[in-house]
């Protein structure tokens, strides 16, 4: 079996497109989060956090090379059918699976978010 021998064109084109994919996340899932009435700017901290501690453990800790960013489809299914659809917030979701022990459920971001929407609105 060939080695595969990696050309600068191909290297450039491969962090384009994963830029691309990761800027693509980091504005949409805030734009389906803020639909549930989640704060816009709070949702982007977060995402961009998250994504930026999952991909440096992914490459450091792990030596795989690859983007970690939060998937849309639990945070669509949340606004859509959840918050807005039966009218639930964000915030009673999140401490309801808390309290009932059911924390891998829960989306790291929306966990994120509640924990600052609880503390902002304790100030």
């Amino acid at each position: 079996m060939t080695t595969n021998t990696p050309n600068l064109r191909t290297e450039v084109l491969a962090g384009l497109s994963t830029f691309l994919a990761a800027f693509y996340i980091i504005i949409v899932n805030p734009a389906i989060l803020s639909d549930a009435g989640m704060p816009f700017g709070a949702v982007v901290t977060a995402t961009v956090l998250v994504a930026g501690f999952g991909s440096l453990m992914m490459g450091l800790y792990a030596k795989n090379p690859i983007v970690v960013a939060p998937g849309m489809g639990i945070n669509a299914f949340f606004t859509y059918s959840l918050s807005t659809g039966i009218s639930f917030g964000f915030i009673s979701w999140t401490v309801l699976k808390l309290l009932s022990g059911n924390r891998k459920e829960i989306n790291p971001i929306l966990a994120i978010i509640t924990v600052f929407s609880l503390f902002f609105l304790w100030i």
